[in-house]
């Protein structure tokens, strides 16, 4: 993605997506179909309620799919298909979902290190003991990118206050493109937790949800 788009309705939603975290936050760690099933239902009840002209959803749920070497771990063999497999129309909505190994931007070259060996693990661990690494910096890295293009909205799905700087990133460069203060709602951070005094200091800058 290397150009701007001309102004009009927003036509697309990306959900950029903490996986793990996500996983985590549901009481008696659900299976994946569940998680998957739910985050799709809630992203599409969003995308009617506050952007009603997107008739596309792309969902890309970040986690470590695959190892330093690009071999995939055990949650990229079994965890990523059954993600994927959610995919399908939510009334005239349609939403598919990825896992993605790598940045949004066109061009990026291939990053597989999403995982840190066990040298960089804090732990006593010896052997083939992975550290997820990332996750937040890509998700924020793709919000910043996708908010060059005024005809898509950005749901970044995440509690961690790390997701912040995106989000502000995402929501100023918005309103900096389009010229429209109004512009930050176009950014939305969709939240498991509740809002804190932190994040409730980035109200002018992007909207923020509770699930």
């Amino acid at each position: 993605m290397t150009t701007v788009q001309e102004v009009g309705q927003l036509t697309a939603l990306y959900a950029l997506v903490d996986w793990d975290n996500l996983e985590r936050s549901f009481e008696g760690r659900n299976n994946a179909e569940d998680v998957a099933f739910q985050l799709r239902e809630r992203l599409a009840a969003l995308s009617v309620g506050r952007f009603p002209s997107v008739t596309e959803i792309e969902v890309r749920c970040y986690s470590a799919w695959l190892s330093a070497n690009g071999a995939p771990t055990t949650n990229g063999r079994v965890v990523r298909p059954k993600i994927r497999n959610m995919s399908r129309r939510v009334g005239s909505i349609v939403v598919r979902m990825d896992c993605p190994d790598g940045m949004i931007v066109q061009g990026a070259p291939p990053i597989f290190a999403h995982l840190a060996g066990p040298r960089e693990c804090r732990c006593s661990a010896r052997g083939e003991v992975f550290e997820q690494k990332m996750v937040d910096t890509m998700i924020v890295a793709d919000a910043a990118a996708l908010a060059e293009f005024k005809d898509i909205a950005i749901v970044v799905v995440g509690d961690d206050i790390d997701l912040a700087p995106g989000v502000v990133m995402a929501g100023t460069q918005r309103a900096f493109i389009t010229g429209r203060e109004s512009a930050a709602s176009d950014i939305v951070w969709l939240r498991r937790r509740p809002s804190t005094r932190q994040t409730r200091l980035l109200a002018d800058v992007a909207a923020i949800e509770e699930w």
